[in-house]
This record gives C-alpha cells, structure tokens and sequence, in this order.
C-alpha cells in the first residue's frame, strides 16, 4: 500500500509545480499532532462539521504541511483524502497507518516540491453511508454524493481560504482506499473541475453490483 501511495505521490508531484503566492492566509486554529523542524506539520481543525443531509456525526480533519510552509511564500497543490483516522496515527488507525506524511516528507527532501494534504475522518459505523454513491440491498449506504459535495461547496473552500493552496483541478487530487477509492472514483467523476487527479486504491466496485 505505502508504495503505491509513494507511486500516486511523486506521479502528482511531476506535473506540478510551485509558484508565489499573491495575498497571505488566515491562519486556523488547529490542533497539533505532529512537528518538527525538518518534518512536515500535522494537525486537527479545531472546527469540526457536521455535514447536513448526511448524520449527525461531528467530522474532524486532519491537516498536513509540508516542511517549508511557514517559511515559504508559495503555494501547494492540495490532496483530500478520507479515513483521516488511518493516514498519519497509527494509534487512531483501524489496521495500520498510511504514514503519508513520512511519505510526503521524503518526497520534499528529495525534490524541494510540497503539498498540503486534507485528510476528513469518517463517520465510522456510518462509513459506508458515507462513502457509497448508490445504496446496496444488502450493506445500505448511498449518501455519497452528499459526503462528495461537502468536499467541493464546504471543506475546499475553507481550506482555500486558510491555507496557501493552488485552487485550480490540476492542482487538486481526491485519494481513498477501498470504499474511500470509490467514493474518490465518484467525486473526481462528479466534479471535474475541482479535482483533476484520482487516486482510487483497491477500489471496492464490488459493492456496486450487489
């Protein structure tokens, strides 16, 4: 899985680059989990939200900056990832951390290139709720399509707003694992204009044709 994950890295970081920014940021209020002076940041919104028309669960997101960002005028390509539980933790992870901020670190120690990535905690016994286009006879879920255009008309505009990001499609790629592919395989397919890259790994299409 971690080289996979390396692969879909330093693909996106290929055809992107990094250039100036024009107007500073707000800095949000987060918690922080993770930093160190030649490491990445990782950190929790200190908001959560509550995704309308789809539960009532309190989603909490994950924030990673890459080494450079507060001593750096640039702006970073964004990739939004889901089961943010899973991506930097493996205290909160269900079977193994992604450790994609290690990745991420090596990869900027190795080209000077960033990326900030935003990772959105599922709702666990909900997850499949969440990340499911169309609903399945036998496992439920089908609110996909709410959980995908939170991330397009609520979340990136937040982020887009606090953070120093490259807002264009080609600059923003959707990633998730599983069901987190296939809703990554939807909303890149839904929304073509806001994320021009996928990463759908071990997707599972299965629970489409149950």
């Amino acid at each position: 899985m971690k080289i996979q994950i390396s692969i879909l890295f330093s693909v996106f970081l290929l055809i992107t680059s990094c250039k100036v920014a024009s107007q500073s940021k707000e800095k949000s209020n987060v918690k922080i989990i993770k930093q160190t002076e030649t490491k990445g940041t990782v950190s929790i919104l200190e908001k959560e939200f509550v995704i309308k028309n789809l539960n009532t669960i309190s989603h909490k997101v994950w924030v990673y900056l890459p080494p450079n960002y507060t001593t750096s005028k640039n702006k970073y390509p964004v990739i939004y990832m889901h089961d943010a539980q899973n991506l930097f933790d493996a205290k909160t992870s269900f079977a193994g951390e992604w450790e994609v901020d290690e990745t991420l670190d090596n990869l900027y120690n190795k080209t000077k290139k960033g990326f900030i990535v935003v990772g959105v905690e599922n709702g666990g016994e909900k997850r499949i709720e969440e990340y499911t286009p169309w609903s399945n006879t036998k496992y439920g879920g089908g609110k996909g399509h709410v959980y995908s255009d939170f991330l397009v008309n609520t979340l990136k505009p937040y982020i887009d707003k606090n953070y120093k990001t490259k807002t264009t499609a080609e600059n923003t790629a959707i990633i998730g694992s599983s069901l987190g592919g296939l809703i990554s395989f939807y909303a890149g397919l839904k929304h073509p204009k806001v994320f021009g890259k996928i990463g759908a790994l071990s997707t599972s299409f299965g629970f489409l044709t149950k």
